[in-house]
């Protein structure tokens, strides 16, 4: 990762983290649609950030170095890139089933 990411203290970090990078590639290539898409799905907002059951925390995040990839989509250790908005909701369905959630 280009810059390290420090969590706001009073944000609840789910079991499993989701980080949208927002540095200039990935938002010129429409990244806040992507993580707009995954807080939809998971109920999410700027303001609740982590679902209620503390499964998943999805945030935006700095430049994370992966720019010729971009879009790109941290979740854990696994970097996905070239993410678009029709990606997410497979990419969420396939995390709430890893991790035995509605």
């Amino acid at each position: 990762m280009l810059y390290e990411w420090v969590p706001d203290e009073n944000l609840v970090i789910g079991e499993c983290l989701i980080r949208v990078c927002d540095g200039n590639t990935c938002h010129s290539r429409r990244s806040k649609k992507i993580r707009d898409k995954f807080w939809e799905l998971f109920g999410l907002s700027e303001e609740q950030q982590t679902t209620s059951d503390n499964k998943f925390t999805v945030v935006s995040v700095p430049c994370t170095g992966d720019c010729a990839y971009g879009p790109v989509v941290h979740i854990g250790d696994e970097m996905i890139g070239n993410v678009t908005v029709a990606m997410v909701p497979d990419i969420v369905a396939e995390l709430k089933k890893k991790y035995n959630a509605e």
